[in-house]
């Protein structure tokens, strides 16, 4: 009776062990957090009224007024992904009344950065006059 214990501790110390473990994705320093390519191109367009571009992006990073009267308004977003994978086992064994297990585990980490800049330029009545974006992924 006492060797069937054994086993069935070895037995669930094995599955919780070789598991693999992912942690959930990290947004770190993110302004605008909603701001992606697809709500930039469904949302602005040429000639939209500066209340109407605030309403549907939020407030630029960045506000530089232009000589000839119009503002430029930057978004600027960032992102990092960080996953880390563990895998891990125990190998055990039981004879009469001794038992052992011997366990370990390994680990990587991976890291993703994003980053996404929204420039748009008003004229001096304050409407869209141009457009622009740039993502990278690295």
């Amino acid at each position: 009776m006492h060797r069937n214990k054994v086993i069935a501790v070895f037995a669930v110390l094995a599955l919780l062990s070789s598991c693999t473990a992912t942690s959930p994705a990290k947004e770190e320093g993110v302004k605008n957090a909603g701001l992606t390519v697809g709500l930039v191109q469904r949302e602005i367009s040429v000639g939209m009224n500066a209340v109407a571009v605030a309403e549907a992006l939020g407030s630029p990073n960045i506000v530089k007024k232009s000589a000839g009267g119009g503002e430029t308004w930057i978004y600027d977003k960032f992102s990092s992904e960080q996953v880390t994978e563990r895998a891990g086992g125990t190998i055990g064994f039981a004879s009469g009344d001794v038992a052992a297990a011997i366990g370990g585990s390994s680990g990587k980490n991976k890291t993703t950065s994003t980053a996404l800049t929204v420039i748009i330029k008003f004229d001096s009545n304050d409407n869209v006059s141009s457009l622009s974006y740039h993502r990278s992924k690295f």
